[in-house]
């Protein structure tokens, strides 16, 4: 018997149940308590449940069953929605292996305000000399190593990393284009 029917959802106790959920991170109840499946903007979520604490704890509900059938309706969609919070593996699989049959839609204005966002945040605090990782500072073991040079640290970044170099002749140097395609997406 699946969770939600054992028990009514509004009176479940624990760490995981969604008044727990709503009660540690000031999510409302009713956020909460909405079933799966129902489609919400990103945009009400993220800033609602930042940490998708109301997914982890959707997706302890039911059986096992339930959500591998869940994620091949997923895959087996003919669209796919880029919102920037909701993209699942099953979807990035089908985008990937069924790249006649699936199609993808993107909020274009909604995507470059965000990414408007991102950049003047970014560019705010390089003036601000803010140290940034990976902007400002170098990576992974030089990250304590400081640059005004944001720019040429991108493109050393991408050289180092060798980016689409994966052997030593020109028929290993390609990626297979199911996992080109994945990585697009993502």
């Amino acid at each position: 018997m699946p969770f939600g029917e054992a028990f009514p959802l509004s009176e479940t106790t624990g760490p995981f149940s969604p008044r727990e959920i709503s009660k540690r991170n000031g999510v409302p109840l009713e956020l909460c308590l909405q079933t799966v499946g129902k489609r919400q903007s990103a945009d009400a979520v993220w800033s609602k449940d930042p940490l998708n604490w109301v997914k982890a704890a959707e997706s302890l509900q039911g059986s096992h069953l339930n959500e591998v059938k869940h994620l091949v309706n997923q895959f087996l969609k003919d669209e796919v929605w880029i919102e920037g919070a909701n993209l699942t593996i099953a979807q990035v699989t089908a985008v990937s292996r069924r790249p006649h049959s699936v199609k993808i839609f993107l909020d274009a204005d909604v995507a470059k305000s965000r990414v408007d966002e991102c950049s003047q945040w970014v560019m705010h605090n390089v003036m601000r000399g803010t140290d940034t990782y990976g902007v400002t500072t170098g990576f992974g073991a030089t990250s304590h190593r400081r640059t005004n040079q944001g720019v040429a640290l991108q493109r050393e970044l991408i050289r180092f990393l060798n980016a689409g170099v994966f052997g030593s002749s020109d028929e290993d140097n390609v990626l297979p284009a199911t996992a080109t395609r994945a990585a697009m997406l993502v």
